[in-house]
């Protein structure tokens, strides 16, 4: 191991082998570690220094925090190197250059009005699913809609919005259902309003939400056209847009500018009428079956209850 010389608050610090070994701040879980703990309590600082080194050449970083109340980070240092400091990076990354694979992965055509049809005639009852805020499961509810023009559509003002899911990977033979559709109730959306993601757990198809086609078709493409992410449609305009093209799910811009973006994403879902916090993130697990009570796929609805098997199940409540 080098010798380093770290400087926590103007003071320095010399760290390295053949140095006294020095406690610059406690970081080692003692749990589980029975030597480790009593050393601790007797002060012999030979085991904490064996660990400390291990942990070093593991890779183990240093943080020198000056308030441990509120947790103020000063710097931080990776292999002895200061990467950062009041809270900015001192340190150039050079830019990595993804395969093209990796940030083309939204295998979707752009789509239209027709690929959000619901036809039905009459007044149909449907299965919808109920969000609920802040909480990771859904509500399962029957509702009335009545058909125009042959299509069953979303109704702002019952709080109804439409929802699509598009399988965006890769062709494989064995998938031969690529979209879903169905109805969400509780999202609050106003009329002419959608969200769009690419974020949608576990699968991380194309999901859009919305209360008309036209914005969900819009919502969509924009989404087709950057390779992912996110992106809100309000009053039939886009009113944010968040690129994430690696895999659909990461941005390539630096940590500051992804930050904003997000504050202007949920900023969006208000004004779009979604009154609840980190809505997106809400959203996002509309399509994660593996959770109650109802949610959607590329194959359709899947139910999931208490006690039994997850089963797909129609979107029309025909009993």
């Amino acid at each position: 191991m080098e010798t380093r010389v770290v400087s926590p608050q103007g003071k320095e610090v010399i760290i390295g082998d053949g140095r006294p070994t020095v406690l610059i701040g406690e970081r080692i879980n003692p749990f589980g570690k029975g030597p480790l703990k009593e050393a601790l309590k007797t002060g012999d600082m030979e085991p904490i220094r064996r660990e400390a080194l291990k942990q070093a050449e593991a890779g183990a970083d240093i943080l020198i925090i000056s308030d441990l109340v509120n947790v103020k980070i000063d710097q931080v240092y990776t292999d002895g190197v200061l990467v950062a400091e009041n809270g900015k990076m001192v340190v150039n990354f050079q830019q990595y250059e993804y395969p093209e694979w990796a940030t083309h992965s939204v295998h979707v055509h752009p789509l239209a009005k027709e690929d959000f049809s619901i036809p039905a005639s009459g007044t149909a009852s449907v299965r919808a699913m109920r969000i609920v805020p802040g909480m990771v499961h859904t509500v399962e509810e029957f509702i009335d809609i009545p058909s125009m023009n042959g299509l069953l559509a979303a109704d702002a003002s019952r709080d109804i919005t439409k929802i699509a899911i598009f399988y965006r990977h890769e062709s494989r033979p064995e998938v031969t259902k690529t979209k879903g559709l169905g109805f969400v109730v509780g999202t609050q959306f106003k009329p002419h309003t959608a969200f769009a993601s690419t974020v949608s757990h576990d699968s991380h198809n194309l999901q859009v939400i919305g209360t008309d086609d036209e914005a969900m078709v819009l919502a969509a493409n924009e989404l087709i056209r950057v390779g992912g992410g996110h992106c809100v449609v309000v009053d039939g305009k886009v009113e944010a847009l968040m690129p994430m093209p690696l895999g659909g799910l990461m941005s390539l811009e630096s940590a500051e500018v992804v930050a904003g973006q997000l504050k202007q994403i949920e900023a969006a879902i208000r004004k779009a009428g979604c009154p609840h916090d980190s809505a997106e993130m809400t959203i996002s697990l509309l399509g994660l079956i593996v959770l109650e009570e109802l949610h959607l796929s590329n194959q359709g609805l899947v139910a999931l209850k208490p006690g039994e098997m997850p089963k797909f199940v129609d979107l029309f409540v025909t009993e």
